[in-house]
């Protein structure tokens, strides 16, 4: 087991921007991808990463003496909010998130044939919800292997409908052959139109980010210290 562990360990220490371009061009073979397109697209996703990593220590470096400036007179604030988009961002930089990639699609798909779910997850982008508290996981304990098995085991059912994707639902996949800033801008028009005026239609709010919203909730709760199960661990652990 220890040498594994210390395979594992050694594997990912290769940093996601050496072995994400690799998981991304083995997918998109397996999906059916030319193998020099594929190719193309795990290193351009490498590329992508990498900027990632560098615009968050940006982030970092940027607010690091801010905060600490309020922390000096004595405010007693010595924790920064970022926001979800940021620490979600920050999560694909932990030397794990590579291997959660694959390790959910093969689950997913195992799933699908035991036809326990009818749902496949191809929002790779979105997996950073699993990777957050796997990240957070890590970041308590310095060990590569438990922020995977924390990011792995944080799927769930929940009562919410909003969190059910009950599958058997059409979907459209839109392929271009160029990824560029018009492309990128049209693709991002055309979605932001299309659930707009499905609000319309179904006469609901199609902006109200109930994710966003509840986390204002979970944190009202913590700041009065009004908490209880996992979020009472969490709050003690980190001694909010």
């Amino acid at each position: 087991m220890e040498v594994v562990l210390k395979f594992f360990q050694g594997f990912i220490n290769m940093g996601a921007s050496t072995l994400l371009p690799f998981v991304i061009a083995i997918l998109g073979i397996f999906f059916g991808m030319r193998i020099g397109r594929a190719i193309k697209a795990g290193l351009l996703v490498g590329i992508g990463f990498q900027g990632l990593v560098l615009a968050v220590n940006l982030l970092i470096t940027s607010v690091t003496p801010a905060m600490q400036y309020y922390k000096d007179l004595g405010s007693g604030y010595d924790t920064l909010e970022i926001g979800f988009a940021a620490l979600g961002a920050a999560s694909w930089t932990t030397p794990f998130a590579v291997l959660v990639i694959p390790a959910i699609i093969i689950a997913n798909l195992i799933l699908v044939r035991l036809k326990v779910t009818k749902v496949l997850n191809v929002d790779i982008w979105n997996f950073m919800h699993f990777l957050v508290p796997g990240a957070l996981a890590y970041a308590l304990t310095k060990n590569a292997v438990i922020g995977f098995i924390v990011a792995f085991a944080c799927g769930k059912a929940d009562e919410n409908r909003n969190k059910n994707f009950e599958g058997g639902r059409p979907s459209s996949i839109i392929i271009g052959n160029q990824l560029n800033p018009k492309t990128l801008g049209a693709l991002l028009a055309h979605f932001e139109n299309k659930i707009m005026f499905q609000g319309f239609l179904w006469n609901v709010n199609s902006f109200d980010q109930e994710g966003v919203q509840l986390g204002k909730v979970l944190a009202k709760r913590v700041l009065a210290h009004e908490t209880d199960g996992a979020l009472k661990a969490f709050s003690d652990l980190l001694n909010i």
